[in-house]
Protein backbone atom coordinates (compact mmCIF):
# COMPACT_ATOMS: atom_id res chain seq x y z
CA UNK A 1 0.00 0.00 0.00
CA UNK A 2 2.72 2.44 0.99
CA UNK A 3 4.78 1.46 -2.07
CA UNK A 4 1.78 2.15 -4.33
CA UNK A 5 1.32 5.60 -2.79
CA UNK A 6 5.03 6.29 -3.26
CA UNK A 7 4.82 5.36 -6.99
CA UNK A 8 1.73 7.54 -7.44
CA UNK A 9 3.50 10.46 -5.77
CA UNK A 10 6.53 10.01 -8.04
CA UNK A 11 4.22 9.90 -11.08
CA UNK A 12 2.51 13.15 -10.03
CA UNK A 13 5.90 14.82 -9.51
CA UNK A 14 7.09 13.65 -12.92
CA UNK A 15 3.94 14.97 -14.61
CA UNK A 16 4.29 18.30 -12.80
CA UNK A 17 7.91 18.59 -13.97
CA UNK A 18 6.83 17.89 -17.56
CA UNK A 19 4.13 20.58 -17.34
CA UNK A 20 6.67 23.10 -16.01
CA UNK A 21 9.06 22.24 -18.84
CA UNK A 22 6.32 22.61 -21.47
CA UNK A 23 5.21 25.91 -19.99
CA UNK A 24 8.79 27.17 -20.07
CA UNK A 25 9.20 26.18 -23.72
CA UNK A 26 5.85 27.82 -24.56
CA UNK A 27 6.98 31.09 -22.95
CA UNK A 28 10.24 30.96 -24.93
CA UNK A 29 8.34 30.35 -28.17
CA UNK A 30 5.94 33.21 -27.40
CA UNK A 31 8.81 35.54 -26.51
CA UNK A 32 10.52 34.77 -29.84
CA UNK A 33 7.21 35.30 -31.70
CA UNK A 34 6.64 38.71 -30.14
CA UNK A 35 10.27 39.79 -30.63
CA UNK A 36 9.53 39.90 -34.36
CA UNK A 37 7.41 42.99 -33.63
CA UNK A 38 9.18 46.03 -32.08
CA UNK A 39 7.37 47.54 -29.08
CA UNK A 40 6.33 50.67 -31.04
CA UNK A 41 4.82 48.46 -33.75
CA UNK A 42 2.95 46.47 -31.07
CA UNK A 43 1.31 49.65 -29.81
CA UNK A 44 0.45 50.64 -33.39
CA UNK A 45 -1.01 47.17 -34.03
CA UNK A 46 -3.31 47.38 -31.01
CA UNK A 47 -4.35 50.92 -31.97
CA UNK A 48 -5.11 49.73 -35.51
CA UNK A 49 -7.31 46.92 -34.16
CA UNK A 50 -9.19 49.45 -32.00
CA UNK A 51 -9.58 51.83 -34.94
CA UNK A 52 -10.93 49.07 -37.19
CA UNK A 53 -13.37 47.90 -34.47
CA UNK A 54 -14.73 51.43 -34.20
CA UNK A 55 -14.84 52.03 -37.96
CA UNK A 56 -16.39 48.67 -38.90
CA UNK A 57 -18.61 47.93 -35.90
CA UNK A 58 -18.75 51.10 -33.77
CA UNK A 59 -17.23 49.16 -30.88
CA UNK A 60 -14.80 50.88 -28.54
CA UNK A 61 -11.92 48.80 -27.23
CA UNK A 62 -9.92 49.14 -24.05
CA UNK A 63 -6.24 49.16 -24.99
CA UNK A 64 -4.29 48.40 -21.80
CA UNK A 65 -1.32 50.63 -20.94
CA UNK A 66 0.82 47.52 -20.53
CA UNK A 67 -0.65 44.82 -22.80
CA UNK A 68 0.13 41.27 -21.74
CA UNK A 69 0.04 38.17 -23.87
CA UNK A 70 -2.11 35.43 -22.40
CA UNK A 71 -1.11 31.77 -22.22
CA UNK A 72 -4.82 30.95 -22.44
CA UNK A 73 -4.90 32.37 -25.98
CA UNK A 74 -1.64 31.01 -27.45
CA UNK A 75 0.15 34.08 -26.07
CA UNK A 76 -1.93 36.50 -28.11
CA UNK A 77 -3.08 39.76 -26.51
CA UNK A 78 -6.77 39.75 -25.57
CA UNK A 79 -8.63 43.01 -26.21
CA UNK A 80 -11.91 43.81 -24.49
CA UNK A 81 -14.71 46.23 -25.20
CA UNK A 82 -15.09 49.26 -22.96
CA UNK A 83 -17.98 50.03 -20.68
CA UNK A 84 -19.93 48.29 -18.01
CA UNK A 85 -20.40 45.06 -19.95
CA UNK A 86 -16.81 44.30 -20.91
CA UNK A 87 -16.61 41.53 -23.46
CA UNK A 88 -13.73 39.85 -25.21
CA UNK A 89 -13.52 41.39 -28.69
CA UNK A 90 -10.43 39.78 -30.20
CA UNK A 91 -7.16 38.00 -29.60
CA UNK A 92 -4.31 39.87 -31.28
CA UNK A 93 -1.49 37.91 -32.85
CA UNK A 94 -1.53 34.52 -31.09
CA UNK A 95 1.43 32.29 -31.86
CA UNK A 96 0.67 29.74 -34.60
CA UNK A 97 3.10 27.31 -32.94
CA UNK A 98 1.14 27.46 -29.69
CA UNK A 99 -2.38 27.54 -31.12
CA UNK A 100 -2.81 23.78 -30.61
CA UNK A 101 -2.51 24.42 -26.87
CA UNK A 102 -5.44 26.87 -26.99
CA UNK A 103 -8.45 25.19 -28.62
CA UNK A 104 -10.72 28.06 -27.51
CA UNK A 105 -9.08 30.25 -30.19
CA UNK A 106 -11.37 28.55 -32.71
CA UNK A 107 -14.32 30.34 -31.07
CA UNK A 108 -12.73 33.81 -30.89
CA UNK A 109 -12.10 36.63 -33.32
CA UNK A 110 -8.36 36.53 -34.01
CA UNK A 111 -6.48 39.45 -35.56
CA UNK A 112 -3.07 39.09 -37.17
CA UNK A 113 -0.74 41.73 -38.61
CA UNK A 114 -0.71 40.61 -42.22
CA UNK A 115 -1.81 37.94 -44.64
CA UNK A 116 1.32 35.83 -44.10
CA UNK A 117 0.72 35.58 -40.33
CA UNK A 118 -2.98 34.91 -40.91
CA UNK A 119 -2.20 32.05 -43.26
CA UNK A 120 0.32 30.59 -40.78
CA UNK A 121 -2.38 30.54 -38.12
CA UNK A 122 -5.10 29.27 -40.49
CA UNK A 123 -2.99 26.18 -41.23
CA UNK A 124 -3.27 25.03 -37.61
CA UNK A 125 -6.73 26.32 -36.73
CA UNK A 126 -10.21 24.98 -37.25
CA UNK A 127 -11.73 25.88 -40.63
CA UNK A 128 -14.45 27.72 -38.67
CA UNK A 129 -11.93 30.09 -37.07
CA UNK A 130 -12.55 33.80 -37.59
CA UNK A 131 -9.15 35.18 -38.57
CA UNK A 132 -8.69 38.68 -39.96
CA UNK A 133 -5.55 40.63 -40.69
CA UNK A 134 -4.67 44.30 -40.89
CA UNK A 135 -2.25 44.27 -43.81
CA UNK A 136 -3.14 45.11 -47.39
CA UNK A 137 -6.60 43.65 -47.98
CA UNK A 138 -7.39 40.86 -50.40
CA UNK A 139 -11.02 41.28 -51.34
CA UNK A 140 -12.87 42.26 -48.16
CA UNK A 141 -9.69 42.56 -46.07
CA UNK A 142 -10.07 39.32 -44.16
CA UNK A 143 -8.81 35.85 -44.65
CA UNK A 144 -11.39 33.22 -45.42
CA UNK A 145 -9.86 30.01 -44.08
Amino acid sequence: MQEQQHREQEQRELEAAKRRELAGRARETAWAWWQLVPSQARAELLAAVAERAWHDEEIQLDIPAAPRASASFAYGIPLFTTGRLRALYAIVRPSPELAVLSPQLAFQHVVMRDEHEARQLARVMSPRARITYLGPPLGAGGLEP
